[in-house]
């Protein structure tokens, strides 16, 4: 009797170690991975009775790789990127995988690739690289003599890249080299902003500058009271929006360089503020989230719990928590409609195109995009056309010789128009066209 309740004890013991194993075991054999029943940020079943949906879900199966450390929206791109810096490229509107490659050695640094068109311009601590965004096939290698700093932007023409000695550099596509810097006293770790005929860049010196794109000419300088260390961004009414740490975010009516309008927030402005439509999201630690009217700057209303901008469609905001909840936030009067719980660990990509689409990832790889229900629909309507109003028809004069353009205009760059007008020396229409 007692040899075979032995048994029955010992069969009984091997189970329960079995299960226990089974349970704890991680493909990875280091960190855990998500269940495999549902390994995404949020259940999709708790979407539904919230008004949200799932555009779609696709895996990177990570479990034996390192993790992802970085979630980035890089136009029609979404891009992630491995611990050991690796990029993975998905098809931000599909969820396609579409490449994914090294691109530089695990110990450098890689920052938020720029993008044109086609393709993504990725600078690493030694180099910028010229990727295919369709195809991942290296366009082309530039060694670079600074470690960048901040992330860059492109024209197509240039690649605009911060520099931690004080540097803005417009590195040249064509010529695969530095084609012109401008020094600031200080260094630059802000990713400065585009408009179609300037860039605009400011420094931990405080100065914001605003310079042509294809040649350094300074058209405009600020001198703000603190250091400027938050990226600098562009409205699509033509504004400029730089946060200082002297606590004032300034608006600057573009190529003028005049202050449109000035918001102080009474703390110092560490993180980008975000335009969407006619408001502009600001994010400080005492304050939480403060909106403001994008034309006037006058405050709308505040979210304590707002920590980091996530997405906008028209009709919602969604941020990141202080808990590190994904808060969905009515535009108009700062109410929270509903929120989630995400996964620990979760990467979030800023998306700014107003689409209102959230893009979310787990370390291990589980991606997935979702957005308010019926909000892709209403993207796809088209707008009503409008009936031209009949005109009688315009009577032009021929030229005489005085009003006679001069040959070559017709293939000046439009964007040049936008610029106030340099001294007149900087003006002749003898200067050398800027290198494309």
């Amino acid at each position: 009797m007692k040899a075979a309740r032995s048994r029955v004890t010992w069969a009984f013991l091997v189970l329960m170690a079995a299960a226990v194993a089974a349970q704890g075991a991680s493909p990875g054999g280091g960190r855990p991975s998500a269940s495999k029943a549902d390994p995404f940020p949020i259940a999709a079943g708790a979407l539904g009775d919230k008004g949200m949906q799932v555009l779609w879900q696709t895996e990177l199966m990570l479990d034996n790789e390192p993790p992802l450390a970085n979630l980035w929206l890089c136009g029609r791109f979404l891009v992630g990127r491995a611990a050991d810096n690796r990029l993975f490229a998905i098809n931000a509107a599909t969820g396609v995988r579409l490449w994914s490659r090294q691109v530089a050695e695990p110990y450098q640094k890689v920052w938020q690739p720029a993008v044109d068109k086609d393709n993504l311009w990725v600078a690493t601590t030694t180099k910028l690289l010229g990727i295919g965004g369709l195809d991942g096939k290296q366009l082309l290698t530039v060694d670079l003599d600074f470690s960048p700093a901040g992330q860059p932007l492109t024209n197509g023409a240039h690649v605009f890249i911060p520099d931690a000695k004080g540097w803005l550099q417009a590195v040249s596509i064509l010529h695969r080299g530095v084609s012109w810097g401008r020094w600031t006293d200080d260094a630059v770790t802000a990713a400065p902003a585009l408009d179609s005929s300037l860039v605009y860049f400011g420094s931990q010196s405080g100065v914001v500058y605003a310079s042509t794109q294809n040649v350094r000419r300074i058209q405009w300088e600020h001198q703000t009271e603190g250091a400027i260390v938050a990226d600098l961004q562009h409205t699509k009414t033509g504004l400029v929006l730089v946060a200082s740490l002297d606590y004032t975010l300034y608006a600057f009516a573009g190529p003028s360089g005049r202050v449109a309008w000035k918001y102080n927030a009474g703390e110092p402005l560490r993180k980008t503020p975000y335009a969407i439509g006619n408001q502009v999201f600001v994010f400080t630690p005492e304050a939480g989230l403060t909106t403001l009217d994008a034309t006037s700057g006058k405050k709308q209303w505040t979210l304590a719990d707002g920590a980091d901008f996530v997405s906008a469609d028209t009709e919602t905001v969604y941020v990141i928590g202080r808990s590190g909840r994904l808060l969905a936030v009515s535009r108009t009067d700062g109410k929270v409609k509903f929120d989630f719980a995400l996964r620990p660990g979760t990467l979030v990509a800023v998306n700014e195109t107003d689409s209102g689409i959230v893009y979310l990832a787990t370390p291990n790889g589980a991606i997935m995009a979702i957005a308010r229900k019926g909000l892709p629909a209403e993207e796809k309507k088209p707008e009503p056309a409008e009936t031209p109003t009949p005109t009688p028809p315009e009577h032009k004069k021929p030229p005489t010789a005085d009003t006679k353009k001069p040959a070559g205009d017709e293939t000046k760059p439009p964007e040049v128009k936008e610029t106030p007008a340099p001294a007149p020396a900087e003006a002749k229409p003898a200067e050398p066209a800027p290198a494309k």
